[in-house]
């Protein structure tokens, strides 16, 4: 009797550790913004490379030789996009001198795709750096089902004519008050924790809108010109605020668990608020930490 009591206790208290789920990140580059990716990789392999699990790399025009190279990195996966535009690909002026691929009419393929690879994943733009583990986030991805944070500003500053007209007016007229008041946020799109669970209502819409160009099209009409208007973050910032979801302001963010509080984890824009704790450094300067150096190659 005294051996199935002891039995039990040590099964129950077993099942109740909480061991770190394995970690699927998403990013996507092309050959301009390959150092980046390399840092981004850097920064992965050195804080959380026990357990990752796979950094889905989707190609946006890399040379030969940089495919090359990312397939001798460890738990690096090279994958092609679906086009879902002909000019998904090309370089386009956006803004007096800024010219970017496709409007990021690609992004939300590479989440889609990402979906379809895991159940879960961060999806990162290559300027980010991850500087501490995050395996809390991953536990809050996988049982809440997203993590989304604001990039600074609501949504109508930013807003072009096509993408009220066509979007706003459209489909979300009763919701049209909120979606253009100050008290809609709007989300930062390089960086977003998903999952499955938002994949019908947020992740598909999304990247059915991306066969239409126009929509992510910078025309100069947003409140602030031409150059202000941020492609797809307005269009997701939209369905993010249609669903629910709670946006995290930058800084100290809260984290969930089935059973227990997590740890808060810190992430910032700035570099003047980065702290020693700072999980991720969402930048386009990230470069200067010169995590590249940490990659293990196979």
């Amino acid at each position: 009797m005294k051996f199935t009591k002891l039995f039990i206790f040590l099964l129950v208290s077993v099942t109740q550790l909480s061991y770190p789920i394995p970690q699927y990140y998403c990013t996507s580059a092309d050959k301009e913004h390959f150092e980046l990716l390399l840092n981004l990789i850097g920064s992965i392999h050195k804080t959380n490379f026990g357990n990752l699990q796979e950094i889905a790399v989707f190609d946006l025009g890399f040379t030969k030789k940089q495919c090359k190279l990312l397939q001798t990195i460890n738990k690096v996966q090279v994958y092609n996009l679906e086009k879902t535009n002909p000019q998904m690909f090309e370089r386009m002026l956006t803004g007096p001198t800024r010219k970017v691929r496709g409007c990021f009419t690609w992004k939300p393929v590479a989440i889609k795709q990402g979906l379809e690879l895991f159940p879960y994943m961060l999806y990162l733009d290559a300027g980010i750096s991850v500087l501490q583990p995050l395996d809390t986030l991953f536990e809050h991805i996988e049982n809440k089902g997203y993590f989304l944070v604001d990039c600074g500003h609501d949504i109508a500053c930013r807003l072009t004519k096509n993408v009220l007209h066509n979007i706003i007016n459209e489909q979300f007229s009763e919701h049209k008050h909120h979606l253009l008041s100050p008290n809609a946020l709007s989300i930062s799109a390089g960086m977003q924790g998903l999952s499955r669970k938002v994949y019908d209502d947020y992740v598909l819409p999304i990247y059915q809108l991306s066969s239409n160009i126009s929509i992510f099209e910078d025309d100069g009409s947003s409140p602030l010109g031409l150059g202000a208007a941020r492609h797809d973050q307005p269009l997701y910032s939209i369905y993010a605020n249609i669903q629910n979801f709670d946006i995290s302001l930058q800084g100290w963010i809260p984290l969930e668990s089935k059973n227990n509080p997590l740890d808060p984890i810190h992430v910032h824009w700035d570099s003047q608020a980065l702290l020693p704790e700072t999980s991720i450094f969402i930048s386009q300067n990230g470069m200067r930490y010169k995590f590249k150096d940490f990659i293990k190659f196979k």
